[in-house]
């Protein structure tokens, strides 16, 4: 759970559903960052919500305290570039932070990744929330992360999406497609895979329970 103290003046935006209380002085604000058309591509494409909401403490100072709706764990970073930002992974961020939508096209499709990716830039605090822990890879060459598993990474790292190998690791050996990242940069990974656990659930959604 992130803690997020105001000060009078200051300003956090968050993903919708994410505030888990706050102080009564704190005020809550409901937009379309950045207007219709790029709330309607961040929702579509980088899987989060429609509208943001900025929370601020007008009458002098307060906190709010935001969580994930998934059980993980939550990276802060201070942002001085641009990082690239999985389905689902932002949590909140100053307002100094554009966040928006950046299409990925066909790759980003078929890559596990979602049909787009969402870019973080500016300067100031940001917030990710994943599924399962994080750990932290510093790409000095080439480095290889199954599409599942990707959190976020920094924007200057190229990357391709591709098949473990042939035909056959890629139907049979589980691990579908990864994404190889080029250069040098931190890609940041996450143990657990939301379509991995998805497909783990699936034979179990029609048991039903009765009591005798």
């Amino acid at each position: 759970m992130v803690r997020v103290h105001l000060a009078y003046g200051d300003e956090v935006q968050a993903e919708a559903g994410a505030m888990v209380g706050m102080d009564a002085s704190v005020e809550m604000e409901t937009s379309m960052k950045g207007g219709f058309m790029e709330s309607a591509k961040r929702s579509m494409m980088g899987g989060e919500s429609f509208f943001l909401n900025t929370f601020t403490a007008p009458r002098g100072s307060g906190r709010v305290e935001l969580a994930s709706g998934l059980p993980g764990d939550v990276l802060h970073l201070e942002l001085g570039g641009a990082h690239g930002i999985t389905h689902g992974a932002f949590l909140a961020a100053d307002t100094s932070v554009e966040v928006e939508s950046q299409f990925s096209g066909f790759q980003g499709f078929f890559s596990g990744l979602g049909m787009g990716m969402l870019r973080a830039s500016g300067t100031g605090d940001l917030y990710l929330t994943s599924f399962g822990g994080i750990r932290e890879v510093e790409v000095k060459d080439e480095y290889v992360v199954d599409t599942g598993h990707i959190l976020a990474f920094e924007d200057r790292l190229d990357f391709s999406v591709e098949s473990v190998g042939g035909w056959k690791p890629t139907l049979l050996s589980g691990e579908g497609l990864v994404c190889r990242f080029r250069g040098t940069g931190t890609v940041y990974v996450q143990t657990r895979n939301t379509p991995s656990f998805a497909s783990w659930l699936h034979p179990f959604r029609h048991v039903q329970t009765s009591d005798d």
